[in-house]
C-alpha cells in the first residue's frame, strides 16, 4: 500500500476499530501525522504566536487542532494494527486516547507544570515505544481471531 492510499484508508476508517491494518498502512499514516504536526508546530504555531520554548504550556491552535482531528484515525489504525498481530486493539486505542488527553491535562488544571511535563513525557515515551514495537512486528500469518492477514492474497 502506497502513502496516499494508506492515508486515505486511515481517514476513511477513522471509526472502524475492527479488522486488521497492514504495517505500511500504519507507518505511512504515522509519518503523515507526525510530519503535518511538526510543520504546523514549527512553521505556523510558533511563528504565529511568536512563542519561545521556556517550559510554559500553551494551546497551539493549528498543531493541537490537527492532533485532535486525527485522533480517531490514529486510535483506529493502532487498534487495527494490533489486531493484525492478534492482540486486542482496544488496549492500543485506549492508550493513544489516554496519552493525548493526559497531554492536555496541564492546560486544564493548576498543577506544577514543569514536573508534570517531565513525568508525562517519560511515561509517554515508554508507552509509545511499547506500542510502536508491537506495531512494527510482522502480521500474524494466516487468519487470526480478528480476520485475515491483509498482506496475504486469498486463494
Amino acid at each position: 500500500m502506497g502513502s496516499a492510499q494508506a492515508i486515505k484508508t486511515c481517514l476513511a476508517k477513522s471509526f472502524q476499530f475492527s479488522g486488521p491494518a497492514s504495517r505500511s498502512e500504519f507507518w505511512w499514516f504515522l509519518l503523515f501525522t507526525f510530519a503535518v504536526y511538526a510543520i504546523l508546530f514549527f512553521a505556523v504555531d510558533l511563528r504565529l504566536l511568536q512563542m519561545d520554548i521556556d517550559g510554559d504550556f500553551a494551546f497551539l491552535p493549528f498543531a493541537d487542532t490537527f492532533l485532535l482531528l486525527t485522533l480517531p484515525a490514529s486510535a483506529a489504525v493502532t487498534a487495527r494494527r494490533l489486531q493484525d498481530r492478534n492482540i486486542p486493539g482496544t488496549a492500543g486505542a485506549t492508550l493513544v486516547i489516554a496519552v493525548v488527553i493526559l497531554g492536555f491535562a496541564p492546560l486544564l488544571t493548576d498543577v506544577d507544570r514543569f514536573h508534570w511535563f517531565y513525568s508525562f513525557e517519560t511515561a509517554l515515551i515508554i508507552v509509545n515505544l511499547g506500542v510502536l514495537i508491537l506495531c512494527a512486528l510482522p502480521s500474524t500469518p494466516g487468519f487470526n481471531r480478528y480476520g485475515p492477514n491483509p498482506n496475504e492474497v486469498p486463494q
